[in-house]
């Protein structure tokens, strides 16, 4: 769910799904969760979330919305294989560096080799805007 706040986040409206429109079904399935949002410069908002089930097809992936959340684009930049919460920051050029686990995990959720959690930094970026708000 997401919601806005125009008191830094001491009080929240507007609690909604994330939905490719407005109005309708949420775009996460069943095990996308555990979200951040970042913005590039030209106003698109990045929401970099993970898919924990089944666990074995366990990933950290991303969605855009152009239009400041209210609504969330169709396409997935997988970003990940494996466990592990991601967190993000935007440096000045737009890249975006998400870090975030990368344990493979077998069917009942366990890594695939005990001990074996790691993880790693992705640098990357979005594709030039095709028609942005801002």
């Amino acid at each position: 769910m997401l919601a806005d706040s125009v008191d830094g986040g001491r009080s929240w409206t507007n609690l909604r799904p994330v939905w490719r429109y407005v109005g309708g079904a949420s775009v996460l399935g069943f095990g996308e969760a555990h979200g951040h949002l970042v913005q590039v410069s030209d106003g698109r908002v990045v929401l970099v979330h993970e898919k924990r089930y089944p666990p074995a097809d366990f990933d950290v992936r991303a969605r855009v919305s152009n239009d400041d959340g209210q609504t969330w684009g169709g396409e997935i930049y997988h970003l990940s294989d494996g466990a592990g919460y991601g967190a993000s920051v935007v440096l000045a050029d737009d890249t975006i560096v998400t870090v975030c686990g990368n344990t493979p995990l077998r069917k009942d959720g366990r890594p695939v080799t005990e001990g074996s959690w790691s993880a790693h930094a992705i640098r990357w970026r979005l594709p030039p805007a095709t028609s942005s708000k801002r």
